[in-house]
């Protein structure tokens, strides 16, 4: 029986005062332990949603006024925001 070992790879990200505010403050909603645990956190919703919408599926949002579809502009397949189901 073979074993492997997941292996880490150091990577570097150069980020504007804005966007490392923006990480620290999600580090910091998520209760991540580092900038790090927080960026792959972020890394397992975004492959998630791409993988849903590559299979025809919608993502959405429930509100008291009802279940929107969301747009995500950067992923393909993601489409328009519009009023699903509700209020």
């Amino acid at each position: 029986m073979s074993t492997q070992i997941d292996s880490t790879h150091k990577v570097q990200f150069s980020f504007t005062k804005q966007a490392l505010d923006d990480l620290d403050r999600l580090k910091e909603d998520l209760e991540a332990p580092s900038r790090a645990e927080a960026i792959r956190y972020a890394l397992r919703w975004l492959q998630w949603t791409v993988d849903e919408t590559k299979r025809g599926n919608k993502i959405c949002l429930e509100t008291s006024e009802g279940i929107r579809e969301v747009m995500i502009p950067f992923i393909p397949n993601s489409t328009a925001k519009r009023k699903v189901k509700g209020g």
